[in-house]
C-alpha cells in the first residue's frame, strides 16, 4: 500500500532514514513513489503486488530480498473499505475483498 496516503508517507519517512525499500501496491502510482524516492539518491523498487495474493506477496518478499539482501522490517499499510453503506448491505463480495486485503494481506506480508 505505498502508493498514497499513509503507505505513500510511510515509505517517504522510511526512506529518510534511510531505508532502502521494495513498494507494492496495486495501484500502478507506486512506480512513482518509488522513482521519487530514487531521485533523492535512495534505494527503492516498486512491485505490483495484490497482498491479498499469497503469490503475490511470495514474489513481493523474493524481489526484496534479491534486491536489497535481506529484508528486515515491513511496513504494512494496504487496507481498503467498502461503499459507505448500513452494515447490512454491504455486498458480500466487497466483504470478502475487504477481508482479503485488510486481513489476510497483513498476515499473508509478515508470515
Amino acid at each position: 500500500g505505498a502508493a498514497s496516503g499513509i503507505g505513500k508517507a510511510t515509505a517517504q519517512s522510511l526512506h529518510a532514514a534511510g531505508a532502502a525499500l521494495l513498494l507494492a501496491d496495486l495501484d500502478p502510482a507506486g512506480e512513482a513513489v518509488a522513482d521519487q524516492i530514487s531521485s533523492a539518491g535512495g534505494r527503492a523498487r516498486f512491485l505490483r503486488t495484490d497482498v491479498s495474493s499469497e503469490d503475490d506477496v511470495a514474489r513481493a518478499v523474493d524481489l526484496a530480498l534479491t534486491s536489497f539482501g535481506g529484508l528486515h522490517g515491513a511496513a504494512n499499510c494496504a487496507g481498503i473499505g467498502t461503499a459507505p453503506v448500513p452494515f447490512a448491505e454491504i455486498d458480500s463480495g466487497d466483504w470478502d475483498r475487504v477481508l482479503g486485503v485488510n486481513l489476510n494481506g497483513m498476515y499473508y506480508c509478515v508470515k
